[in-house]
C-alpha cells in the first residue's frame, strides 16, 4: 500500500511514506454526448507522499482539555506547531484509495474538496455531471472511465489539483504511528454574555473552521462582539474577563508545557478583529433608511466619513492579520471613530452601535496599554 523512502530536500534527508490514491479534480474537457467544453468533476489517481518523523523530533508544547472532548496534544517541530489528530482511521481509508467526495468529512481531501464544491455551487449549470455539487454523496466519476476529451487547459487543471492535494498532505506528518496536522495557535475565547471560557485557535481571525472541536465559532458579522480573546498562556486573564474567581474550575483548560511555543500578539489581533467588526457594522448601518425621506444613510453621510470608512475597509483587505497587523491600524481606526462621533447621535448609533463601540474601545485600550513586543505576529500556521 505504501513504503518508506529517503528524499534529499534543501540539504536534509527526510523519510516519506509514498502511496497512490484517488484525488478530486475539476477539469475542463468535453464529456460524452456533450457538444461543448464543461467543468468536469472527476476522480483521478496519482502518487503522493507524507512525511514520517520521529516523535523525539516533536517537543510537547501543550495539552488541550476541552469540555466533552479527549485531551489533545500540541507539539512543535522546526518552529511549526502540530496538533494530534485522533481521526487517523480516515487516513487509512483514504490511502486505500476510497473516493473522498463520497464522504461528508475527510482528513486529507477536506480542503481540496471544499474548494471544488465552492466553485461548483457558483457554476452548477456549467458543470458535468450537471449540478454536481448536489451529488457530493455520490462521489466523483473516475477520469479513466469517464470518456472525457481533455483539453490542454484540462491537463493543466489536473496538474493543479494534483499539486493542491500534495500541498494539503504537506501539512501532515506521521509520528509515533499517529497523524499530526499543522495547527493554528490555541487561545481562549471568552463569551462576555454567558461567561463561558472555551478553547479556540488563531484561525478565528480568518473565519476558518475550528480545529479543536466542532463547536460553532463567532463570525465577524454575527456574535463576534460578544467575545474577547485571550492568549492561551493566560487562563487566569480569561477567567477574569468572564467574571470568575482565580483558579475557578470552569470552562476549558490548556496545560502549558513549552511557553515559548506561544507567540501570538493578541492585542494586535484583537484590534484587527474589532476594526473588521466596525467596518462590517458600518456597512450595514449606512444602508439603513434615514428618517425624513433622505434615502439611506449612505446618501446622507458626510464625505469625510465615507472616505474614512472606505479607506479603513480597503486597508483591512490589504493584509492578512496572521502575517502581522500594521502598526498604524490603531490610528486609522481612531480616525474612523472621530468621523462617526461627528455625526448627530442617532446617526452615529446607526453606523456604530453600543456593543460594537464597546468592543472597539476595549481593543484600543488593550492596544494602548500593551506591554508586549511590537514585532509582527508570527504564528506557527499552515
Amino acid at each position: 500500500m505504501y513504503f518508506a523512502r529517503v528524499r534529499e530536500t534543501a540539504g536534509q534527508k527526510g523519510i516519506f511514506m509514498k502511496f497512490t490514491i484517488s484525488y478530486p479534480a475539476l477539469i475542463r474537457g468535453v464529456p460524452p454526448q456533450c457538444k461543448g467544453e464543461r467543468f468536469c468533476l472527476v476522480a483521478s489517481r496519482a502518487e503522493f507522499e507524507i512525511a514520517e518523523v520521529a516523535i523525539s523530533e516533536m517537543t510537547l508544547a501543550a495539552v488541550a482539555h476541552a469540555r466533552n472532548s479527549v485531551p489533545v496534544e500540541y507539539r512543535i517541530r522546526d518552529g511549526v506547531l502540530y496538533r494530534y489528530r485522533d481521526d487517523a482511521d480516515d487516513l487509512e481509508i483514504e490511502i486505500e484509495g476510497e473516493d473522498v467526495l463520497a464522504y461528508g468529512r475527510s482528513l486529507l481531501y477536506h480542503e481540496v474538496a471544499a474548494e471544488i464544491m465552492a466553485f461548483l455551487k457558483l457554476h452548477g449549470g456549467e458543470t458535468w455531471p450537471r449540478n454536481a455539487h448536489r451529488r457530493q454523496k455520490d462521489g466523483a466519476t473516475s477520469l479513466a472511465e469517464s470518456g472525457i476529451d481533455l483539453s490542454s487547459a484540462g491537463i493543466d487543471d489536473l496538474r493543479y489539483w494534483r499539486e493542491r492535494m500534495q500541498s494539503a498532505l504537506d501539512r501532515y506528518v506521521i509520528a509515533d504511528g499517529r497523524v499530526w496536522a499543522r495547527s493554528r495557535e490555541p487561545l481562549f475565547a471568552v463569551n462576555l454574555k454567558s461567561a463561558s471560557v472555551t478553547l479556540d485557535d488563531a484561525g478565528l481571525y480568518r473565519n476558518e473552521p475550528m480545529e479543536l472541536t466542532t463547536r460553532r465559532r463567532p463570525r465577524i458579522a454575527e456574535t463576534a462582539k460578544d467575545y474577547v480573546c485571550v492568549s492561551g498562556l493566560d487562563r487566569e486573564a480569561a477567567l477574569r474577563e468572564a467574571g470568575h474567581p482565580a483558579g475557578a474550575d470552569v470552562g476549558d483548560r490548556l496545560e502549558i508545557v513549552l511557553p515559548e511555543a506561544f507567540n501570538l500578539d493578541i492585542d494586535r489581533l484583537e484590534l484587527d478583529r474589532a476594526a473588521r467588526v466596525a467596518v462590517e457594522d458600518a456597512s450595514e448601518g449606512l444602508a439603513r433608511a434615514v428618517p425624513g425621506g433622505e434615502g439611506n444613510l449612505l446618501n446622507a453621510a458626510p464625505g469625510t466619513l465615507m472616505v474614512s470608512w472606505l479607506g479603513l475597509r480597503d486597508y483591512l483587505g490589504g493584509y492578512d492579520p496572521l502575517d502581522g497587523v500594521p502598526e498604524d491600524l490603531g490610528d486609522r481606526l481612531a480616525g474612523f471613530l472621530d468621523e462617526v462621533d461627528r455625526l448627530p447621535w442617532t446617526r452615529s448609533q446607526m453606523v456604530m452601535g453600543p456593543e460594537t463601540r464597546r468592543m472597539v474601545e476595549r481593543a484600543m485600550a488593550g492596544w494602548d496599554n500593551r506591554a508586549v513586543s511590537l514585532s509582527a505576529a508570527a504564528p506557527r500556521i499552515h
